[in-house]
């Protein structure tokens, strides 16, 4: 049997242990916090940085005394601390994202949003797309959660830590980008981190063992290829999966001056000015203009919101070298469609005016680039 001073660590996976086990029972008391009346959770901002600050402090010290007695007391059984203290660990990251999990499965998560459903997508902060999106599906949420769960259980018993921890982190990761992207509030980007921390840290202490199974890990399938022509191979595999999404991102990419979203703040038809509010009988009375990606261009009468099934859909032709702008009509024949000829005037970037003759009608629009949202 190995004596314990042949099994002496590094003072920083004292003081990480330290730390996370600091982290995980202030914030199981944290918890309860929630039990007490609404006006404490004032507080609660306070006491989450008061809680942390305590832990960094408790863990530099506890480290440090730790480490001390390791180097200096023959008898001191550090390996006996260390499962003790990745036991804490290994429990409250279990109970934290069980929660979470059971969160989902009973709709406390993800939960429909009907008033969101119903809102502009681009009114909606990065919470409530987020929210919004996740509560789509209730299948998608089911199977996060029951991930979470599985995942908790895993981590309760040693042999299956590792399990739990391949199950449980690439969706924390996940939740960690979607929380700092997404503006989720601070509370929840601090906790995924800690979350994920915690993982990553278990994952650490099966270093030795994942580094020896990759080394081991051999096919025993024959070798049909040369090793020089695998190497080409493996480069080709991925320098043409590059260029193919570069060479399709570039086909597609618009270089039409006109590109985004335009306001139609004038629009005559056959020598007649359309009143402000015709859109609402009359769907060929538009309001606004989408120049969009893939050649397509959206005519829309409701200054709102898009409506599909009132817009006219008509695809463009732009012509670099000469600034030629042609719309191609499908409506009225598949087969033969038809080409329209656009005369644009434009005295600055986000001002022009149109003239064109779609069918039988003639029509001029006067067209404002709708500011870029911040």
């Amino acid at each position: 049997m190995l004596e314990l001073n042949q099994l002496r660590t590094i003072w920083f996976k004292k003081f990480s242990e330290s730390l996370l086990v600091a982290i995980s029972v202030t914030n199981f008391l944290l918890g309860f916090a929630t039990l007490l009346p609404q006006g404490f959770m004032n507080y609660f901002p306070m006491l989450m940085m008061g809680s942390f600050i305590v832990s960094i402090i408790f863990a530099l010290c506890f480290a440090s005394y730790w480490h001390y007695k390791e180097k200096r007391s023959s008898d001191f059984n550090s390996p006996q601390m260390h499962a003790w203290f990745q036991g804490i660990i290994r429990y409250c990251l279990a109970f934290f994202l069980a929660i979470y999990g059971f969160a989902k499965l009973f709709h406390l998560q993800f939960v429909t949003s009907y008033h969101l459903q119903d809102s502009i997508v681009s009114t909606l902060n990065g919470t409530e797309l987020t929210w919004n999106y996740f509560g789509h599906s209730d299948q998608m949420g089911f199977i996060i959660g029951i991930c979470q769960v599985l995942g908790g259980v895993l981590l309760l018993f040693r042999r299956t830590t590792l399990v739990g921890i391949a199950v449980l982190l690439p969706i924390m990761l996940n939740v960690v980008l979607i929380n700092q992207f997404y503006q989720i509030s601070v509370g929840a980007f601090i906790n995924s981190v800690i979350y994920t921390l915690g993982l990553i840290y278990l994952l650490t202490l099966y270093t030795t063992e994942l580094v020896a199974f990759l080394s081991k890990y051999k096919n025993n399938l024959p070798v049909v290829v040369h090793p020089i022509l695998r190497n080409i191979f493996r480069v080709l595999s991925i320098g043409l999966a590059c260029g193919f999404v570069l060479f399709v991102s570039n086909k597609s990419k618009s270089t039409v001056p006109y590109y985004g979203k335009w306001q139609v703040e004038q629009m005559i038809r056959n020598g007649k000015q359309l009143t402000e509010n015709e859109w609402l009988q009359d769907s060929t009375a538009w309001k606004t203009l989408y120049f969009e990606q893939r050649n397509l261009a959206y005519f829309c009468p409701n200054p709102y919101v898009f409506e599909n099934d009132r817009s006219l859909v008509l695809q463009y032709q732009y012509d670099e070298l000469n600034g030629d702008l042609k719309l191609i009509s499908y409506e009225r024949n598949a087969e033969v469609p038809d080409t329209i000829p656009v005369t644009v005037k434009s005295s600055t970037a986000d001002l022009m005016q149109w003239d064109f003759k779609l069918y039988s009608d003639t029509m001029q629009l006067r067209l404002r680039r709708f500011a870029k949202p911040q």
